[in-house]
Order: C-alpha cells, then sequence, then structure tokens
C-alpha cells in the first residue's frame, strides 16, 4: 500500500509532501533529500523510512541522531514499524502518515514526464508515482539485479559525490569497482579531504560479496547500525558491515553515508543528473555571473551611440585642451590723481663757520742727564815683596793679611788725600773701600766724596 508522508514544515521553495510506494525516503537537511527540513538540530540524513520489498512493512529508521525521533510521542530506538494515522516528529517538525489514495492533491503533484510508467499507471486510472526532478532520490523501474553499496558523500546540506560499488554486473552498464577508493572524483574516485586524502591510496571500503569492511583511520568515525542497535566507532578500525547494516562516516568536513540497496530499489542518481552539483562548479558559476554583472555595468556607463559604426569604436581618443571662455570687458578703473611731492627748501640762515680748534703743542722733551763715567781710573800699584812671611818690615808685627796696603795700625805717617795710612805711596788708594761698582767712590773712609 502506497503512503502519503506530508510534514507540517519544511524548508523553503521544497515540497511538504511525497509518496512512498516502495524503496526508501530520505529526511534530513540536505537539499537533495525526499523531505528537506531546516533547523540547526537535524543531521544532514536524519532519518529514513523505507518499505521491505518481501514483506510489505514500512518503517521508520532513526540515523543515529542527536536530537532522536519520535513515533507518536515515543523514542524511535533504531527502528520502528508505522502504518497510517502515526506522527513521527523531527525536532519541532510533525510528519503525518496518510494513505496516499486519500491525498486530494496528488494529481496535481504527479509530472507527465516522468516516465513511460508513469503515464501507463494514469492510463490505467491508478495514483501515479510522485517524482520531484529536485529530488536526488528517485524512484527507477527495475533495470538491476543483486545487491550493490551505495556510497553518498555529502557536505553541510549539499551532495558532493554519489558512487556505487558491487553486485552483479549487467550487460551494457558500466563495470563497478568493488574498492572505495579517495582521491580525484574525475578520474572515477570519491571525493576526499583531508592531507591523507587524495593520495590515491586511501581505501574507504571494500566489497566482497555481501559484506563490506569499511577501513576508518584516526581522522575518521562512524555510526553503525547493526540490526537494532547503532554504534559509536573511532579509528583507527575495520568495522564488517552486512546486506542490511548502514553506515555514516565522517572525515573532516565532508560524511559518507553507506547502504546496501537490493535493486530495484529507489537508487541514487547520477552527480551530472541532480541539481546538486559538486560545490566547486558552484563556486566557478558564481564567479562568472559576478564577473558578468561588473563588466554589464562597466558598459552600462559609457553606451554606444545610435548609429555608431565599427570605425567610430576604433577612432583613438585624443586629449583636446578646453577653450577657455572670454572674461566679461570690465571698464578701466579711473585714474588716481598724482600727488607730487614738495621738496623740503634750504634754511636760509647762514650757518656759522666751524670755530678752529688750537693746535696741539707738543711738550718738550726732557732729557735725563747719564751719569758720567770715569774712565780716568789708576789702577792699584803692585805691591812690593815682604821681607818675611807675617813680619812687618821694621818691628816684626803681625801683618794683616786681609789688605796688603794697611800698615800698621800705630802708624805715625799722617793721611794722604786718599784716606790711607800715613807714609803710604804717593797717588795710592790704600785703606780704600770699595762700593758695590768699581767706578763707584761710596764708602772710601777719609777721601772726598768725588775725588780720586
Amino acid at each position: 500500500m502506497a503512503l502519503l508522508l506530508v510534514a507540517n514544515k519544511v524548508m523553503t521553495g521544497y515540497p511538504d509532501s511525497v509518496v512512498l510506494e516502495a524503496g526508501q525516503i530520505i529526511i534530513g537537511r540536505l537539499t537533495t533529500n525526499h523531505i528537506v527540513l531546516s533547523g540547526g538540530s537535524i543531521e544532514p540524513i536524519h532519518a529514513m523510512v523505507e518499505t521491505d520489498p518481501e514483506t510489505g512493512v514500512t518503517s521508520v529508521v532513526d540515523m543515529a541522531s542527536d536530537v532522536g525521533v519520535l513515533l507518536n510521542g515515543r523514542r524511535v530506538d533504531v527502528s520502528a514499524n508505522i502504518k497510517v494515522g502515526d506522527r513521527i516528529s523531527i525536532g519541532d517538525v510533525t510528519i503525518e502518515v496518510k494513505p496516499a489514495a486519500d491525498s486530494s492533491d496528488s494529481k496535481a503533484q504527479a509530472k507527465e514526464d516522468t516516465g513511460p510508467d508513469t503515464r501507463e499507471e494514469a492510463a490505467k486510472g491508478q495514483q501515479p508515482r510522485v517524482v520531484n526532478s529536485r529530488l536526488l532520490f528517485t524512484a527507477e523501474k527495475d533495470r538491476r539485479s543483486g545487491a550493490t553499496l551505495e556510497v553518498v558523500a555529502f557536505w553541510d546540506q549539499s551532495i558532493l559525490d554519489v558512487r556505487h560499488y558491487g553486485g552483479e554486473q549487467i550487460a551494457g552498464d558500466e563495470p563497478r569497482s568493488n574498492k572505495v577508493i579517495l582521491g580525484n572524483e574525475h578520474e572515477g574516485d570519491l571525493i576526499g579531504v583531508g592531507p591523507k586524502a587524495n593520495t590515491r591510496d586511501l581505501k574507504l571500503a571494500d566489497v566482497k560479496g555481501s559484506k563490506t569492511v569499511v577501513y576508518l583511520n584516526d581522522e575518521m568515525r562512524a555510526r553503525v547500525r547493526r540490526g537494532a542497535r547503532f554504534e559509536q566507532v573511532k579509528g583507527p578500525s575495520e568495522v564488517q558491515l552486512a546486506s542490511n547494516d548502514m553506515a555514516l562516516v565522517q572525515h573532516g568536513t565532508i560524511s559518507y553515508f553507506m547502504t546496501r540497496v537490493a535493486l530495484p530499489n529507489p537508487v541514487l542518481r547520477k552527480i551530472d543528473d541532480i541539481d546538486g552539483k559538486p560545490i566547486i562548479f558552484t563556486y566557478a558559476a558564481v564567479m562568472y555571473f559576478v564577473l558578468a554583472l561588473l563588466i554589464f555595468i562597466a558598459n552600462a556607463n559609457n553606451p554606444p551611440q545610435d548609429g555608431a559604426t565599427d570605425e567610430a569604436w576604433a577612432t583613438q581618443f585624443m586629449v583636446r585642451t578646453p577653450t577657455p571662455k572670454p572674461a566679461d570687458k570690465q571698464e578701466p578703473p579711473a585714474p588716481k590723481p598724482t600727488v607730487a611731492i614738495k621738496k623740503p627748501e634750504p634754511d636760509k640762515k647762514a650757518t656759522p663757520p666751524p670755530t678752529p680748534k688750537p693746535k696741539a703743542t707738543p711738550a718738550p722733551k726732557v732729557e735725563t742727564p747719564k751719569p758720567a763715567i770715569n774712565t780716568n781710573i789708576q789702577r792699584a800699584t803692585p805691591k812690593p815683596e815682604s821681607p818675611a812671611k807675617n813680619q812687618g818690615p821694621v818691628t816684626g808685627e803681625k801683618k794683616n793679611t786681609k789688605d796688603p796696603f794697611l800698615g800698621p795700625q800705630n802708624n805715625k805717617a799722617s793721611a794722604g788725600n786718599g784716606g790711607g795710612p800715613k807714609g803710604g805711596t804717593s797717588g795710592a788708594f790704600a785703606g780704600q773701600r770699595q762700593g758695590n761698582d768699581k767706578a763707584s767712590m761710596m764708602g772710601v773712609e777719609g777721601g772726598k766724596k768725588d775725588e780720586l
């Protein structure tokens, strides 16, 4: 039985209802999900509603989210079966489960170009399936058999890459590898980021028949669903997944959602068929748009004139000096009267001649008389030899050795003009005391001052 899931609040611009006939419906913040929700507490892939193709039972699965999933007010432990009339709560969003036949607007949601099977069902009067071209998950015809590992790489709310690995090979299909390698997406590898990615030797998973081995390094962590329980696993580690197990691996800013899908369950469309292109192409498109807008603005400031030819646009612009405008004629100002400067008249009174100054009479030069120098100085007569040493000539008295010209003190000879002892040689200066100079007569005893 087909079910209609209706959400009371979704992201602006996205549908609030989807019909589930078989396969899976993904709910979360990814813009390529079936039901796109908004809110910081909602995971990119928060929950999943799936129908078992063998039993036809539909269940809701909590993808190990932080806030969890409530079914009719009770928290879902990994998964729980749902039926018409149930209410699924995720955060502040409520999703009602209704029968698809009771939807009054389900026909309006159907598209005419959804494929031959939709037109055939409409011709038979059956309720057509709702296929939204903006969604990543779409229901397709049965075209494959066996089990296939599906890996979805996403960042925040955008799908970056989708790859399928393993499973049975169908004639005409491209061969699928059994190894999940993080590297260059343009060379067939899964996109990856981080220092250990894009090295072409970082193996994320390996498909071995119905089992999958996930390799976690020290930069990865994963949430794994095994049957009816979830596990938190940190690297480095190896995780074994059965055909019904799922894993959500986080590596840096990119997460990888891995699950086994048994075709013809709903599969993910190729990256070239979805609206959510890789983020690098989105950035490039934005840059081209901005560049085109700048060119348009630059050309809008100088629009071409009507009738302008290519020659006119090829003409080089010449710098011309602007012609100055003639100045307004102004009447010349009236000349100012010239003021003659009158020279001062000379004084009529006669100026008396200057009084001559008396000539200065030089003072007479007074010559100082020089002292007369007596050049006729007679030298003393040499003393005659004594008859005996220290004996006088007559009495034998002791001779005065200090002055040979002095006779005995009791000599009875009278003193001459020179003041010497009487009886001395005529003209001799016996008994004279000489002064400081040879010509000086100072200190002569018994003589005149100026006589020789």
